[in-house]
């Protein structure tokens, strides 16, 4: 499949302080990657580098096969992006949008504004009159992707575009994020330290540790059954394709499930519990972080 965007051996330091190391990661059309890491492991760099706001020390990025697209207006204008975004804090919300519909030379503007009054609905901006010099940042925060998403995008970075927003205008941005992904073949790398919101959004994640890259897919149906006796070898011997921590064990298919959950009940072995567990990316980046180190994957 088609990469649109593709970073390779990306360096970048500030003064004698090396932020990324050899960075390698590719997005590919529709694709939601999660960008994760403490504070300080340098997302919003990388994130910036993408988007040619700061220079990078040595390395190449390319979209759509262009490691020059930072000098073709017509290749900036199909990405959008939520970070440092410019807002005229002197005119109304309307206006911000139309300013930046001819920034991005919009075609077909009366499709666009449409589009735009929509997602200002969906993230509760429905006073499009009000000067964004009234706005609190939660409400900058949303015009802010409102605006990211206007043109015909194919590449989307967003770094944390949930803040502001209430339950409801996360259920809805999160709808149609991943609607617009499958629907317009878009790439998106977003960032948040709401993990549980972007759990479901994601089908991988980039996790940046000690300046480097950690690609992780997370398991979305790890069934474990839970046994307060002593049988746990017992039945390992005896089922295959079981694992078994503690006195936990885990199972990785339906067919396996069965199997075992036949095994002990014709062997009249107790359980306290079955349960299905869901990994995250929250448990998944608590476990990253308190190893002592990690490797650079190239994805």
């Amino acid at each position: 499949m088609e990469k649109i965007l593709e970073v390779k051996d990306l360096r970048k330091s500030y003064k004698d302080k090396l932020i990324l190391d050899n960075i390698n990661f590719s997005l590919k059309p529709k694709e939601i990657v999660g960008l994760v890491g403490a504070n300080g492991a340098g997302k919003t760099t990388l994130m910036k580098l993408i988007l040619g706001f700061i220079f990078k020390d040595s390395g190449e990025i390319k979209f759509y096969n262009e490691s020059s697209f930072h000098n073709n207006r017509e290749l900036m204008n199909k990405i959008g992006f939520l970070i440092d975004t410019r807002i005229y804090e002197h005119l109304n919300a309307e206006e911000n949008i139309k300013i930046q519909m001819l920034y991005r030379n919009v075609k077909d503007r009366k499709k666009t504004f449409e589009r735009a009054k929509y997602l200002l609905e969906l993230v509760g901006l429905n006073n499009v009159d009000k000067k964004i010099s009234d706005y609190s940042f939660g409400m900058k925060q949303r015009l802010s992707l409102t605006l990211s998403l206007l043109s015909d995008v194919k590449l989307l970075i967003l770094d944390e575009p949930f803040v502001g927003l209430d339950p409801n205008g996360i259920v809805g941005v999160k709808n149609f994020i991943k609607e617009i992904v499958e629907k317009e073949g878009i790439a998106l790398l977003i960032s948040s330290h709401q993990m549980n919101e972007i759990d479901e959004l994601c089908s991988r994640f980039l996790i940046l540790k000690d300046k480097k890259i950690i690609n992780h897919n997370l398991s979305k149906d790890k069934v474990y059954i839970f046994n307060t006796l002593n049988n746990l070898d017992f039945i390992k011997n005896n089922i295959n394709g079981l694992k078994i921590i503690k006195n936990k064990i885990y199972v990785n298919d339906k067919k396996n499930l069965d199997l075992a959950i036949d095994f002990i009940r014709n062997n009249n072995i107790s359980l306290s519990d079955i349960e299905l567990e869901v990994d995250s990316m929250g448990k998944v980046f608590k476990e990253v972080e308190n190893e002592k180190s990690s490797q650079s994957r190239t994805i």
